[in-house]
């Protein structure tokens, strides 16, 4: 979610946090104990028990482009490899029909390895 609203304004709104930590929403209660999530998000708060919140990640490097790459792709980028990203493994394993794209990537933003190809191997 480049551009997306914050970890405290979605799943991890620390309601036990001291003030000056807390975004502009409120958090509610969810259907699960003790695992509350902004306001804005009420029909989520309702089925808890069909999504996780993985709240573990971690990335590799502290650069948000580098990040975002080896997010979507599983591999950290370097100047003589580039790995195929995610979903154009996912389309290769699948089967996918020739005659229809899986998926299309448009725009490039400040990343400029977008839309360029990757390596999927034989």
């Amino acid at each position: 979610m480049l551009g997306g609203p914050s970890h405290i304004e979605t799943w991890d709104m620390k309601p036990d946090a001291p003030q000056d930590v807390w975004g502009e929403f409120q958090s509610i209660a969810t259907n699960r104990p003790g695992f509350c999530v902004c306001e804005l998000m009420p029909k989520l708060a309702q089925i808890t028990e069909k999504y996780s919140v993985i709240r573990s990640m971690t990335s590799v490097t502290s650069s948000h482009p580098a990040g975002h790459y080896y997010v979507n792709s599983g591999c950290v980028k370097t100047p003589v490899f580039t790995p195929a990203g995610y979903r154009a493994v996912l389309m290769q394993q699948q089967g996918a029909s020739r005659d229809v794209p899986g998926f299309v990537q448009l725009g490039k933003g400040y990343r400029p390895d977008v839309g360029k190809t990757g390596y999927l191997g034989q």
